[in-house]
């Protein structure tokens, strides 16, 4: 697969530009904070302009006053209505309630599973979606789909 995408990436796709391809400023590619960024956000992305709410995630990751969004422990910490409060001031949520649900919940589960460093989880996956995905169900039987 990956030898296709090398030989093809340049043809149809070439120009392709997904709304999440373009890191924070300040923010290095591949970095902790990269990946919490592209986690949380993502787990919010429904029924919305895709290039809205990265725009939003954006701002609120690098704006200090927001920034804490993105630290597990911090949102571990923090009631629902501090969190819906953050979410609103750059537009990050729609679905104040849903939406601040589903972040503290990831949050405190990666704080506590994985020390807020998806890269542990990457590591004890051996960095196979598949086997991240079965983890996952381990770690949340309750929840297989």
């Amino acid at each position: 697969m990956r030898e296709w995408f090398n030989e093809t990436h340049d043809g149809l796709m070439a120009a392709a530009s997904m709304p999440e391809s373009e890191p924070p400023t300040g923010i290095l590619r591949g970095s902790t904070r990269h990946l919490l960024f592209l986690t949380l956000t993502v787990s919010i992305d429904y029924q919305r302009d895709a290039s809205q709410l990265w725009d939003a995630a954006r701002q609120t990751i690098v704006d200090p006053a927001t920034a804490w969004l993105f630290q597990p422990r911090t949102v571990g910490s923090k009631s629902l209505a501090e969190i819906q409060a953050a979410m609103r001031v750059h537009a990050l949520s729609r679905k104040h309630e849903k939406d601040s649900v589903i972040w503290k919940t990831i949050c405190t589960s990666l704080a506590e599973l994985f020390d807020s460093d998806l890269a542990i989880l990457f590591k004890k996956c051996d960095n196979d979606a598949m086997m991240l995905y079965c983890e996952m169900r381990n770690v949340y039987p309750s929840r297989n789909h």
